[in-house]
């Protein structure tokens, strides 16, 4: 059994430092271990994940609690123009990132976890 994706939302809402959010693409898969994965995917304008992953990593842990929790940079927008994806714990309030490989994550979630063909959301 892989896992399951079971929310993909392309212009999430994510919390900002401006009152508008910034809009995001948000994917949740269940584990066949029952646990859950959640990607926030960066996409152009507004506040970056980076900059406000304690806050971004709360609002998916609300809806899904206990989820695993990961930033990810198409390579449009990644650094050096290649794809990563950054697992976010809070610790203290104070979020850690720690990167794992495309490879990794394809393995985990399945091929579909790296498709992202960048486009920008749009206010709607």
């Amino acid at each position: 059994m892989s896992a399951e994706l079971i929310r993909d939302e392309p212009a999430w809402p994510m919390p900002s430092l401006t009152p508008t959010p910034s809009l995001r693409r948000l994917r949740v898969w269940r584990l066949p271990d029952g646990g859950h994965v959640a990607l926030i995917t960066e996409r152009g304008p507004g506040t970056s994940v980076t900059n406000v992953a304690e806050r971004a990593y709360a609002a998916v842990r609300r809806d899904h609690p206990r989820t695993r929790v990961f930033e990810h940079y198409p390579a449009q927008l990644g650094i050096l123009g290649e794809e990563h994806f950054d697992e976010i714990t809070v610790v203290d309030g104070k979020p850690i990132w720690s990167p794992w490989p495309p490879a990794a994550i394809a393995t985990w979630l399945g091929k579909s976890a790296l498709e992202d063909p960048f486009t920008e959301p749009t206010q709607g």
